[in-house]
């Protein structure tokens, strides 16, 4: 849930700066954080790879908050990179059953960003499925127009621990920190 509210923070504090000095609460935009705990990671190949059990229970969760999230929300995201590896499966779901919010992809506001900001390289941070850059990543598609960074092996490894620990344990516990 801390990624949840960490960008409905974010939602809130580029409110403010873009409507300038004087703004209060009731000029805050309506938000709703709906938390998945089926969905919640850490994520990898065990329930991301089409055909196994894990993975259908995913979907199968994602498309149920999708469904849900749609009669609030005009537009939705999910606070997960490695999540967007099911962004198609999310996309045909909302074609497939007309539902008209709109799935706002990371990883599409990320190439939108590099490509308006003429962005020619990029490194990639967070699970060792997210940072396989050449692979598996959701962001690999983004090598057609920008150069992606491998990052050393021992690097992905640790941000690997290291997120696991926070899923597990909390962003605050003593171990995990030390990552």
């Amino acid at each position: 849930p801390d990624a949840g509210v960490d960008l409905m923070q974010k939602v809130f504090k580029t409110n403010r700066a873009f409507l300038g000095p004087g703004v209060g609460d009731k000029d805050a935009p309506i938000v709703t954080l709906m938390n998945v705990p089926s969905a919640g990671g850490p994520h990898g190949s065990w329930d991301l790879n089409k055909g196994g059990l894990e993975y259908d229970e995913l979907i199968d969760s994602l498309t149920t908050a999708t469904k849900q999230i749609s009669h609030v929300a005009d537009y939705f995201c999910i606070a997960c990179n490695t999540l967007h590896k099911t962004q198609p499966n999310i996309e045909e779901f909302l074609i497939e059953h007309k539902i008209h919010s709109k799935f706002i992809s990371i990883v599409d506001t990320v190439k939108d960003y590099c490509i308006k900001n003429n962005v020619k390289s990029l490194a990639v941070m967070g699970s060792l499925m997210t940072t396989d850059v050449k692979d598996t990543s959701p962001y690999a598609p983004l090598s057609k127009n920008i150069t992606l960074q491998s990052l050393p092996e021992k690097l992905r490894d640790k941000q690997q621990t290291a997120l696991e620990m926070i899923k597990v344990k909390g962003p605050k516990d003593p171990e995990a920190q030390e990552y």
